[in-house]
């Protein structure tokens, strides 16, 4: 009895170890974080004590990124959507996207390098190629990122180009918080530093959470 009694904790940090690295999911197109789980809600996923209709939310991070810059701000921003109770963060690049996972979005967050001013023709494209589902994508939570090479090579008019895209996508849009920038989204040049990155969760947190309060 007592090697019995002597075992049982460490078999219980053993599951517990396990519980916590299922919690974690690596996608071949990207990254999601499932802190969502069911307690008694039927079919309905629930966060905490809360119960969403329709399964988890999901926030969509669609990027182009070249040389790594932009793709490094997009991780930031999905870590910060799964800190949100109930939220799950698909990301894709855009050679990866589907029409399906626009649909199945509850929000969109857009990011982009700089590219003439403007977002990258690869992300364009898609946008483009994907105007036949914006109907479904209205009053859905929008918002936008970017990075350039230089410190005024255009981030803001990049994060206005594809603003503007969203809004003919019917969405609902967002800056970055006051605690980050409050300006029209999350930026930087070059590589994102620990500041950008922490602004860049704050940016995935805020839409969760946006769409958390409009799922209620």
């Amino acid at each position: 009895m007592s090697k019995s009694h002597g075992r049982a904790p460490l078999a219980f940090s053993f599951i517990g170890l396990i519980f916590v690295d299922l919690s974690f999911k690596v996608h071949e197109f990207g990254y999601y974080r499932l802190p969502y789980r069911t307690v008694g809600c039927g079919k309905v996923q629930a966060a905490g004590n809360k119960c969403f209709k329709g399964g988890p939310m999901n926030v969509l991070i669609m990027y182009y990124s070249k040389g790594g810059n932009t793709r490094k701000l997009a991780e930031a921003i999905a870590e910060g959507v799964g800190q949100v109770d109930g939220a799950e963060a698909v990301l894709r690049h855009t050679r990866d996207v589907s029409k399906d996972d626009f649909v199945s979005a509850d929000g969109l967050i857009v990011g982009s390098p700089v590219y003439f001013g403007t977002m990258a023709a690869q992300l364009k494209q898609v946008l483009d190629e994907f105007v036949g589902v914006r109907r479904k994508m209205e009053n859905k939570v929008g918002a936008a990122f970017s990075t350039s090479g230089d410190a005024s090579g255009g981030k803001e008019t990049t994060m206005m180009s594809i603003i503007q895209a969203l809004l003919i996508y019917g969405m609902i849009i967002v800056g970055d918080p006051m605690s980050a920038t409050g300006h029209y989204g999350t930026a930087c040049a070059g590589a994102p530093d620990a500041a950008v990155q922490e602004n860049g969760r704050k940016l995935g947190r805020r839409v969760a959470e946006l769409v958390k309060q409009i799922r209620r």
